[in-house]
């Protein structure tokens, strides 16, 4: 069982009673420092689980933490770098054989340590967040952009770069880490759509740390997110796999028996990443409407079908349809989502591929073109009231419809809605002459 506690450092507090009851000597084997926007991860690689105290004081502002019974076996180095939180990092040991960890602070933050069971990937962790203290990061600030009244809104894009931190993803024979090629697409794609008049970038990670899939739903949703792209590289058992792919919810079945083991690959990424399951909320409660949801669903669809057209004039596809998937990051129902494949990195040849610069333009471009198509048929409503993304989808899949009334025909509709009868049927393929009342055709 974890063993969690949560201190507020504020100036100088006093020092904590033992956190865990573990017994014997532990190894200690490394420790590892993960710089976010809103705090930083300490992970200390363990062989067991470990008794440990944390204590704070001020002047200089420092946390200590000290493990009992616990003891490295090499000589651990922690340089700190780019972290606006962190000084130093400096580990002794005591005269009574407690091994010390001494963080430096530069600021004033909240501590929030627990241990995490072994799994597939690790051992035993021990993990220490220093978060900011209350006030908003930068980051948090700028999710939200209030447009004048009246104008119209620039869409909001949110781009989820899979994996991060403890969570390498997918690796390849090279070495290749799932998580640095998908940030490096993503980053491609947030450049594009910054120099795109009308639409709005919101990264969920912008460098190499964890973000849990319960908070990637939540930041998307303070986003106000109009569309969320998850970037992904495939792994599989067989390196024989090949060819980029992509996804969309499904509530049901997975549409393969390798969509369904590729959402099973993905949703076990939080007890990788290292969350502490008491306190992050998974952000997938959200009760919406059989209509709400089939809006955004359908959307989703379309959407997805332009991508997988897009990458196949780039490469190989992995399918010709858009797979359909359980993937736990798809589960907000509230704004159009899809999960981007870009390859399998467990392929030799597409690992190379996808660890150049060339290539990962290329598929920022593909995401682009599509994300352009999207912009035109689903452009963001004025601000003259306050409007929900699940609101807004519904009325962008009404504007594309027309429901047949009493007295309508083909000829009645095309002056209606300023299309001729001709690219009425393109739009509609097998439409007849006769019209049922409270069908719905394509106008758009």
């Amino acid at each position: 069982m974890d063993r969690r506690s949560f201190i507020q450092l504020v100036g100088s507090a006093p020092l904590l009673g033992t956190i865990s009851t573990a017994v014997g000597v532990t190894s200690i084997y490394g420790i590892r420092l993960w710089p976010a926007p809103d705090h930083t991860r300490v992970v200390l690689d363990l062989d067991g689980q470990v008794e440990y105290k944390l204590a704070s004081s001020g002047k200089p502002e420092k946390i200590t933490l000290r493990l009992s019974g616990a003891q490295p076996i090499l000589a651990l180095d922690a340089p700190v770098e780019n972290d606006s939180r962190l000084k130093s990092v400096k580990t002794t040991v005591a005269s009574n054989g407690d091994f010390i960890v001494e963080f430096m602070l530069l600021r004033g933050v909240e501590a929030r340590s627990f241990q995490l069971q072994p799994n597939e990937s690790y051992g035993h962790r021990l993990v220490l967040d220093l978060y900011n203290l209350k006030q908003e990061s930068q980051e948090s600030q700028a999710l939200t952009v209030k447009p004048q009244s009246g104008s119209r809104r620039d869409l909001t894009i949110v781009i989820d770069a899979g994996h991060g931190g403890e969570d390498p993803g997918a690796v390849g024979r090279r070495g290749s880490k799932e998580k640095h090629i998908v940030l490096a697409v993503a980053k491609r794609l947030e450049k594009m759509i910054k120099q795109e008049p009308g639409l709005r970038a919101v990264m969920i990670r912008k460098g190499d740390y964890y973000v849990s899939l319960g908070g990637r739903v939540r930041k998307a949703r303070k986003s106000e997110a109009d569309l969320f792209i998850s970037i992904h590289a495939d792994g599989f058992k067989k390196s024989s796999a090949h060819g980029a792919s992509v996804f969309i919810l499904s509530q049901k079945r997975a549409s393969s028996e390798m969509a369904r083991w590729l959402a099973r690959q993905e949703n076990r990424a939080d007890r990788i990443g290292g969350v502490d399951s008491r306190r992050d909320k998974n952000g997938f409660g959200y009760a919406l409407r059989d209509m709400e949801r089939a809006a955004n669903a359908k959307i989703s669809l379309e959407l997805g079908e332009l991508v997988l057209n897009q990458l196949r004039k780039i490469g190989d596809l992995h399918g010709n349809q858009v797979h359909k998937a359980s993937f736990a990051v798809l589960k907000a129902p509230d704004f159009p989502s899809m999960l981007v494949e870009t390859g399998f990195i467990t392929n030799p040849r597409e690992e190379n591929k996808l660890r150049t610069a060339a290539y990962q333009q290329k598929l920022a471009e593909a995401m682009m073109r599509s994300v352009k198509v999207f912009a035109q048929r689903y452009p963001a409503p004025t601000n003259h009231t306050p409007t929900t993304s699940t609101t807004q989808s519904m009325k962008r899949v009404a504007k594309r419809y027309y429901k047949v009334k009493q007295g309508d025909s083909l000829s009645k509709i095309s002056r209606t809605t300023n299309i001729t009868i001709k690219h009425l049927r393109k739009l509609n393929p097998g439409i007849k002459d006769a019209l049922k009342i409270g069908q719905k055709l394509r106008v758009q």
